[in-house]
């Protein structure tokens, strides 16, 4: 029959309170004694810890059935209506919940590194896509390298990491992704009829990357923002 499986802290759904319990006292010894900066990133990490043990949760509901009972075709489906999840943030938590609790090409290291707070759920998302185009006698020694290189790169800077990987097992198959993604490219700017610009399109990695940091010197409030002569 179906039963639920095991979440990235090593529990059933049922031990959602417990765990989320556990998770919170640990955060409130531990910054209490931490800087305002510190307790802030601590926050942080326990939120992508939460996110974590909420997605082995949602992931031992569809095992369990109860999703398909609600009447919902997919774990995703289920997010969107019930969470209120836009359709892309629903199918991608959807997909790294199965993988990590023993779905497909299994997480199980990324789970435990999910559960610590050292990666977050885009940081998965990120692994299980990279994994998918890597063979599989040498996924384990992938996993492990991008594990290690999300401890300090973001999801974006992950990908490109795994990009790199691919290309190394398969330059073939990953020359021909990069040529797709590159046709996709396309930018247009135009002024509308009330004085407004429109800016619409799509940048390849390189060029989006510097596009964004860019925008982001450019808004960046000046060091004299907030103060008085």
């Amino acid at each position: 029959g179906r039963r639920p499986t095991s979440g990235p802290a090593g529990g059933g759904v049922c031990e959602l309170v417990p765990q989320a319990a556990e998770l919170f006292a640990a955060f409130a010894q531990a910054a209490e004694d931490q800087t305002p900066t510190g307790q802030v990133v601590a926050m942080r990490r326990l939120i992508d810890q939460c996110e974590a043990l909420w997605l082995g949760a949602a992931a031992d509901l569809e095992a369990s059935g109860a999703i398909a009972d609600a009447g919902f075709g997919t774990l995703a489906s289920w997010l969107r209506h019930t969470c209120r999840l836009a359709p892309g943030e629903a199918s991608g938590r959807a997909k790294v919940a199965t993988a990590i609790t023993g779905g497909p090409g299994g997480l199980g290291a990324t789970a435990e590194a999910m559960g610590t707070g050292t990666l977050t759920w885009r940081h998965a998302r990120v692994i299980d896509r990279t994994l998918g185009q890597v063979p599989v006698e040498h996924r384990d020694d992938a996993q492990r390298s991008l594990i290690e290189h999300g401890r300090t790169l973001d999801p974006g800077q992950l990908r490109r990491v795994g990009d790199r990987l691919v290309h190394c097992f398969d330059r073939e198959r990953a020359d021909e992704a990069a040529i797709r993604r590159l046709d996709r490219r396309g930018l247009s700017v135009a002024e509308t009829m009330d004085g407004m610009v429109s800016v619409n399109g799509l940048l390849d990695p390189i060029t989006g990357s510097l596009l964004m940091t860019a925008l982001d010197a450019k808004l960046r409030p000046t060091c004299s923002a907030g103060h008085g002569d």
